[in-house]
């Protein structure tokens, strides 16, 4: 009976060598099947199949697509840039172009308004020297106490 502690060493030898032993068996496990697994299982995913050879490590080439996808995104994000100057070059042409015109209206209304006060002054000016000969002349020549009602 090797259970039995009295007549047989076995389950302290066990129990020993186990709980010695148990780290390195999780190390092993863990780099070695672990590693071996996974490295199939990324093969697999990358299109390879069970019985291919791998060309690369899987890490190297998960890191040549990461570095894949970086350049397209910076790629993009140059082109979206690209886009935007555009847009804000566009948009300030167009101020600038609506700047002037409202500037060119604005000297065409402003001489429009010169153009009318000088008129308003040089009818003016007719206006007060007729008022100024109808009140000399004009009431001289019209008696109006000789007229009866």
């Amino acid at each position: 009976n090797i259970e039995d502690r009295n007549h047989c060493d076995f389950t302290a030898l066990r129990s020993l060598l186990l709980s010695h032993h148990m780290q390195d068996l999780k190390d092993v496990t863990n780099t070695v099947h672990y590693e071996t697994y996974r490295c199939k299982k990324l093969t697999a995913m990358m299109g390879g199949g069970e019985g291919d050879k791998l060309q690369s490590h899987p890490l190297a080439e998960i890191e040549r697509e990461v570095a894949a996808r970086q350049s397209k995104v910076d790629k993009l994000e140059a082109e979206m840039e690209d886009v935007f100057k555009k847009k804000v070059e566009e948009k300030e042409g167009r101020l600038s172009q609506e700047s002037q015109d409202e500037e060119t209206r604005l000297q065409q209304q402003t001489k429009e308004v010169n153009e009318m006060r000088d008129q308003v002054e040089k009818d003016r000016e007719n206006f007060l020297r007729e008022s100024g000969s109808w009140q000399s002349g004009g009431l001289k020549q019209y008696n109006f106490r000789s007229v009866k009602s």
